[in-house]
């Protein structure tokens, strides 16, 4: 059984870049007239699981992997819709769903990786917080908030289901979240990176995987030309 290991506290230390980076990125958002903003800093965070891993619920090199795609706040005084949810720059990647997660009072926030799988083996969380894509409607906000752990309003995390479509190194470079306003259409893009180091062999690997280690160079490489593009 493949223990967590270097990748375990890569993904623990980009959830710290993410939350201690979240603020930052709402002020800079602050002034736009969209009604949905995200919290997460742009090409911020990257996660990668080894599949199979037995440690995480993941018995499979196909096996389905949740995995949080960023917070998301509406601004505005009416509900947003979720419409779709896309991959950005997807490489061997399958998406197969997605759902919206509510943070009440911004608590209880979902892991950043997870088997997919609702009340069964995957992730436990209560049912009436979550809504499936399309359809998922995000309640209007309070307005502009200048400090999210002291107003605590309602935060919303979109998550994803994908597998790799064949062995080898899987990822996407991020997100893009569609959907609708008072009858208008909106996308929101994020740079967040997912990826899947997927083994033929049904043991995994038990040390560090060579095809996360590819997976997280092409994500950063992608996060990269991105912003290069947007500067």
């Amino acid at each position: 059984m493949r223990q967590p290991g270097a990748h375990a506290r890569r993904v623990h230390a980009a959830r710290w870049l993410l939350m201690a980076g979240g603020l930052a990125g709402l002020l800079a958002g602050c002034g736009s007239a969209a009604p949905l903003i995200t919290l997460s800093v742009q090409a911020g965070m990257s996660v990668c699981t080894p599949a199979p891993n037995p440690a995480a619920g993941i018995s499979r090199w196909n096996s389905p992997w949740g995995a949080s795609v960023g917070m998301y706040y509406n601004q505005s005084s009416v509900p947003v819709t979720v419409q779709t949810v896309s991959l950005v720059g997807a490489h061997n990647m399958v998406l197969h769903g997605a759902i919206v997660y509510e943070m009440v009072r911004y608590r209880n926030p979902l892991p950043i990786s997870f088997a997919w799988g609702y009340g069964t083996d995957g992730l436990r969380v209560d049912a009436k917080l979550v809504q499936q894509v399309p359809g998922a409607v995000i309640a209007a906000g309070t307005g502009p908030v200048t400090n999210f752990p002291k107003q605590q309003p309602n935060v919303y995390e979109v998550a994803v289901d994908v597998t790799a479509r064949q062995p080898g190194a899987a990822w996407a470079a991020g997100v893009n979240v569609g959907y609708t306003a008072n009858g208008q259409a909106h996308v929101i893009r994020l740079l967040i990176g997912i990826a899947i180091g997927a083994q033929s062999h049904p043991d995994g690997t038990n040390g560090d995987d060579p095809l996360c280690d590819t997976a997280m160079k092409a994500i950063q490489s992608a996060f990269a030309g991105s912003l290069r593009g947007s500067s």
